[in-house]
């Protein structure tokens, strides 16, 4: 990202964010994962109250608000399939020991 313009020393701070929700997010599926060995009927999805109610288990909205957090956030850097096709990059500044390699 760097060596196409797509990422400065500006970023730096929005970058950091994706990293951070990045981590939470992955965290957040690890206990899910742990949960659903514990329960495979519902894979987790679903819990039971103090009064034997059933709700959905609040790490999946955490997961859900994650996922759809960093989906944005990674747009924003032309990080998706959909946002990558609306960039325009100058390839003439592309640094030519990536060009040889085919890294660009």
């Amino acid at each position: 990202m760097v060596h196409v313009g797509l990422l400065t020393v500006a970023d730096e701070f929005a970058f950091g964010m994706i990293c951070e929700c990045a981590a939470r997010y992955l965290k957040t599926k690890v206990i899910v994962a742990r949960m659903t060995i514990e329960d495979p009927l519902t894979a987790a999805t679903m819990m039971r109250t103090r009064d034997g109610n059933a709700i959905q288990n609040p790490m999946i909205g955490a997961l859900n608000v994650l996922r759809r957090d960093l989906t944005r956030m990674l747009a924003e850097f032309g990080l998706t399939p959909s946002s990558r096709s609306l960039i325009g990059v100058d390839t003439g500044n592309v640094d030519p020991i990536l060009k040889k390699y085919g890294l660009t």
